[in-house]
């Protein structure tokens, strides 16, 4: 026996459900929630509707979210993450003079400008071995 699809409307319903039986736990009486059905851009779009909550049942959740950060240490967001230019490394400078590397170097330019990415990281590649001839 194969289960029914479960459409965007279903899958808001029990959603919707889901946060009824959560308040309901927490002692907060309050109407069921109800899926809003709207169309944006041509396509149609399922959203819960949640119940709307009394001023005092409101600072109740509040209360119970905020207790619950508490205990599991997550008063606040914890501080961004800094994270480099992802393809530093692969963009090695090429030699000031050396006329492989430059034409190399425009190869890249160019293959960029055309969004062909896979050529300029070769391009980059041969820059960063050339390089190594360079030194030697």
């Amino acid at each position: 026996m194969t289960t029914p699809a479960r459409t965007p409307y279903s899958a808001c319903a029990e959603e919707g459900a889901n946060l009824d039986a959560a308040l309901k736990e927490l002692g907060i009486a309050a109407p069921p929630s109800t899926v809003q059905m709207t169309e944006e851009g041509g396509m149609k779009v399922a959203r819960v509707a949640p119940p709307l909550l009394t001023p005092s049942q409101t600072a109740r959740l509040t209360g119970v979210v905020n207790d619950g950060m508490a205990m599991a240490g997550n008063r606040c967001q914890e501080r961004p993450v800094s994270l480099g230019e992802p393809y530093a490394d692969l963009s090695p400078a090429p030699v000031p003079g050396c006329v492989e590397c430059s034409a190399l170097d425009k190869e890249r330019h160019e293959a960029r400008k055309r969004r062909q990415f896979a050529t300029a990281v070769v391009a980059s590649q041969r820059i960063r071995n050339h390089e190594r001839g360079h030194r030697a």
